[in-house]
């Protein structure tokens, strides 16, 4: 993907450009893909997988779909070696409540439906990722990253239990949020997506509205 610098203006990244055009959000227009690869040869694709605590639905479908298909363009077409992780969120306030109510663990319940999800994906013919890292393999990482964003200014504690990204600090900053997709700036229903099932639904926890749960 082309990167975005902290400044928040968008620049083409140095490298061996090829054929391949693609729609940049950040400057709604198209630019050439870079390969990070210094050879050129290799373009490496990070997809947001499932959250495995319940069946796969019709929106899973499209998204996986969607990318396998780009997968197989950049690969078959274009000729690139393309390697794909895909993560698995397998432990989160929805995976908690419903292990709680099924009285299984939620091991046990992320493995079920992480195995039926993959399932789903194959008889649609959605090829599998080259890794698929679960977010319960890499918690000691996950805390330091968001350790680092305290510690950088942009995240906070609600001295409850959770931490919060502070997109006003981010903006004061002259990072400026959500420049990908500025029409989902404000948008309660997105900004409740990030917030747990078990955590608090009190608003003055938060110091801004845009904020969300890290």
């Amino acid at each position: 993907m082309p990167s975005v610098s902290f400044g928040g203006s968008w620049r083409q990244p140095e490298g061996k450009a090829g054929g391949v055009m693609i729609y940049n959000s950040l400057t709604r227009s198209k630019v050439s893909l870079v390969p990070i690869d210094p050879s050129g040869d290799s373009l490496t694709m990070y997809v947001c997988g499932p959250t495995v605590y319940d069946a796969a639905h019709l929106g899973h479908a499209r998204t996986y779909i969607q990318f396998d298909v780009v997968r197989r363009v950049l690969r078959d077409v274009a000729g690139y070696d393309v390697p794909y992780v895909m993560n698995v969120t397998d432990v989160d306030d929805k995976i908690i409540l419903r292990s709680r109510e099924k009285g299984v663990t939620t091991e046990a319940l992320a493995r079920e439906w992480e195995s039926r999800c993959l399932c789903d994906m194959a008889t649609l013919n959605v090829e599998r990722p080259t890794a698929m890292p679960r977010v319960t393999e890499y918690m000691d990482e996950i805390v330091a990253y968001v350790e680092k964003i305290v510690s950088n200014g942009f995240g906070y504690a609600d001295g409850k239990g959770s931490v919060y990204f502070d997109t006003t600090a981010f903006e004061k900053a002259g990072y400026g949020y959500a420049k990908l997709v500025p029409e989902n700036v404000g948008s309660a229903e997105l900004m409740a997506e990030g917030e747990g099932k078990l955590t608090s639904t009190d608003a003055t926890l938060k110091r801004d509205a845009k904020d969300f749960a890290l």
